[in-house]
């Protein structure tokens, strides 16, 4: 009898999980982040430590959890052959897979604007690649400190605009990430541009990613 009413309700639940869906629209800017993490048991300890040997030295907190991160990938092969030469020099490190963007919204003002928060979540993308691009080239020397400085300006233009273009309702939070993304970018190309300072802002950005979209989870 028991096991006849549990089997009942889960059936009830699945479909009342279905209609919800179908009432919901679903914006698909999945995207998936491997981050290079320390294992050093003290968090803060570790990301100066971090930092001070050229990595991001972001402190990323899951769950009341907190992790120093050395970079972020958006492949696993890449993550994972940065991790093994980095034990190979006796470093404990390990690579947190985490992926989030699909957007389900629910609200009507949510639905009416899917496509702006589409376009927000793509241009979060794009700067996040780019970061990550000016970041690999500030270590190997493949731009000048004025080259580095006028594409670190691009892309912080590029944040303003998008901070002030989507400033109420649903785009708030993406709004003030932006925004304070561009103000850092500003403030750091005015000093002599470290690959470790481009790679922070890039972690951050993709932690802030992760979290925007989980505004709009399930």
């Amino acid at each position: 009898m028991l096991a006849g009413t549990l089997s009942a309700m889960c059936v009830l639940g699945g479909v009342f999980y279905a209609r919800a869906l179908t009432r919901m629209q679903v914006v698909d800017c999945a995207q998936t982040f491997w981050f290079l993490v320390s294992e050093e048991e003290n968090v803060a300890a570790a990301a100066q430590s971090v930092s001070l040997h050229g990595g991001a030295g972001y402190v990323m907190r899951r769950k009341g959890e907190e992790y120093a991160v050395l970079a972020c990938y958006f492949s696993q092969s890449a993550a994972r052959a940065v991790r093994d030469n980095l034990e190979a020099k006796n470093l404990a490190v390990s690579v947190r897979e985490e992926s989030g963007g699909t957007l389900y919204l629910k609200k009507n003002s949510e639905k009416r604007s899917a496509e702006g928060l589409r376009g927000c979540f793509d241009t979060l993308s794009s700067c996040i690649r780019l970061l990550y691009d000016l970041s690999a080239a500030a270590d190997t020397g493949g731009y000048t400190q004025q080259e580095l400085r006028r594409l670190l300006a691009d892309v912080g233009g590029v944040l303003s605009r998008l901070a002030e273009e989507n400033r109420d309702g649903v785009f708030t939070d993406i709004s003030a990430c932006a925004s304070a993304a561009s103000a850092e970018i500003m403030r750091l190309r005015q000093d002599v541009v470290y690959a470790r300072d481009i790679r922070y802002i890039q972690v951050w950005l993709s932690d802030s990613y992760l979290r925007l979209a989980d505004e709009f989870s399930l």
